[in-house]
């Protein structure tokens, strides 16, 4: 296959030189984008040990079955009698057979060539407000979770300004919808028609950023104190995992993207597939309807129970009031009918806590 570099469009400011880095070489855009900003693809497949380890932590089948329906055999008939490699006639036909698996884990919620927020994007500091920045991703096909798979609360929560890791304001609801009404995804699809490699790119570009949206939670709803951007802090949530298919012409490859080692956001190719050939598409059905179970009931368990830490952060640690420069928990009835004092509203509460977070600067804006 031949190598060419991510089709995906960077932010305006920044175009015309990543176009460039782009047209010229897949490797300009790996070494001068990509790694600067803390994104490695490994090459070649993962060893079948290496993935049972992987599956085995994350509570996925490591073994791939076969799952045949209509939407399979379809794609493959499809596929087989397909000559022009179109990138959106591809995305066409790949669409119902995510669908049919996505069906199966009614919490879960398909969006179509959706262009994300650039917040939660992943930037080094060395490169913020360069030509390195990454661009924004725009997956042919990206799943996430619907509104109703959170409690109002917990809704409310996954809206306001909080501090970045880098002391910046971040709009948390954009990071928790790249895509309105759309939460937390998990899984793209990008679709190239120029090389594996290009499509490759923009998958990990697309899962650094779901994978960066959970960093960025987790720090919101972590103990001021805990230095959040350490390594040790990341390994602690696996959950801050993602998937991706990456197209070329009639070939798919599945990749797994999360922290390893050092490195932040590392791409690692589970296995590929044939889309022409019925036996491979069901594999490959097989295993993504086993992705979308975990994320369903795994991964959404996890990031539930980061809203509620966030929720007793915001909620029930905060200091309403003071009497002699003690807090009092505004949380205790019995305080507050002895001091005469009413609670704050919830809207306040939050708005209060979100701001707590921020840098001085922001805070007095």
């Amino acid at each position: 296959m031949s190598s060419h570099s991510s089709s995906r469009s960077p932010t305006p400011s920044k175009a015309s030189k990543n176009s460039s880095l782009m047209s010229d070489s897949s490797d300009a855009f790996r070494y001068d984008i990509l790694e600067p900003n803390n994104i490695l693809l490994a090459d070649g497949i993962m060893e079948r040990e290496r993935w049972s380890d992987l599956a085995f932590s994350l509570g996925l089948p490591a073994r791939e079955g076969q799952r045949s329906n209509a939407a399979t055999q379809k794609l493959a008939q499809r596929m087989k009698k397909r000559k022009v490699y179109s990138a959106n006639q591809t995305s066409d036909y790949i669409r119902p057979f995510i669908e049919s698996l996505v069906a199966t884990c009614p919490k879960l919620s398909q969006q179509d060539r959706c262009a994300y927020y650039h917040d939660a994007v992943p930037t080094a500091d060395a490169l913020k407000n360069t030509i390195h920045r990454l661009p924004t991703p725009k997956p042919a096909l990206s799943i996430g979770y619907h509104r109703a798979a959170f409690s109002l609360s917990h809704d409310e929560l996954q809206n306001g300004i909080i501090a970045g890791p880098s002391g910046d304001p971040c709009d948390l609801n954009h990071v928790s919808q790249p895509v309105p009404d759309h939460f937390w995804p998990f899984f793209t699809v990008e679709v190239s028609e120029h090389s594996m490699t290009a499509a490759r790119q923009a998958s990990a570009i697309s899962a650094a950023t779901c994978n960066n949206a959970l960093d960025l939670l987790a720090g919101a709803a972590a103990d001021d104190q805990k230095d959040w951007n350490s390594s040790s802090f990341m390994f602690d949530r696996k959950f801050a995992k993602s998937f991706s298919l990456s197209v070329y012409g009639k070939v798919a490859s599945l990749s797994v993207h999360g922290p390893e080692g050092l490195a932040q956001h590392v791409s690692q190719q589970i296995a590929s597939y044939r889309l022409d050939d019925e036996k491979d598409v069901a594999s490959l059905a097989d295993r993504v309807h086993g992705i979308m179970v975990w994320a369903q009931y795994s991964r959404l368990g996890e990031i539930t129970a980061t809203l509620d830490q966030l929720n007793r952060k915001v909620f029930g640690n905060l200091a309403g009031f003071t009497l002699g420069g003690s807090p009092v928990d505004d949380f205790d009835p019995a305080c507050l009918k002895t001091l005469k004092l009413q609670p704050l509203r919830r809207p306040e509460r939050m708005k209060a806590a979100l701001r707590a977070g921020l840098p001085s600067w922001f805070s007095r804006s």
